[in-house]
């Protein structure tokens, strides 16, 4: 990465350090991918309105529900994602991709506040957030 990217974009330093994918049902995929790699343990988390104290999608503010596993792969964190219902990217990844395939590539950030202010004022959109757990 050349200097002007460093400045820009001072978080990426770490690189990558997740890998995550939607899936249509998460303890199938889990168990298959652990069957397969004896990659785990897998541990389970539901990301909705019962634990998140703010949701948004493009900049507004809406509720959406989804159930997640993650593991680690040395120093790699793997995250399968199975949403379960409301506006969110998971979806529209499905609907343009269906299930399965790299949804995302996760980095580690030092403060996730200013760097998500980098990218605003980068003019990049922040397509979903969720707060409060």
């Amino acid at each position: 990465m050349n200097e002007h990217a460093i400045k820009l974009f001072p978080f990426f330093d770490n690189g990558i350090t997740q890998v995550g994918w939607v899936v249509e049902n998460l303890e199938e995929s889990v168990e298959r991918f652990y069957r397969n790699t004896g990659i785990g343990p897998w541990h389970f988390y539901d990301y909705g309105p019962d634990l998140l104290t703010r949701m948004r999608r493009n900049g507004e503010d809406t509720v959406f529900n989804m159930s997640t596993a993650v593991a680690n792969a040395g120093l790699l964190r793997l995250e399968m994602i199975q949403p379960l219902y409301g506006d969110m990217v998971y979806q529209q990844y499905i609907d343009r991709h269906g299930f399965g395939g790299v949804q995302h590539f996760g980095i580690a950030v030092k403060d996730m506040a200013s760097s998500l202010e980098i990218v605003r004022n980068l003019g990049i959109n922040i397509a979903m957030e969720g707060e409060g757990y």
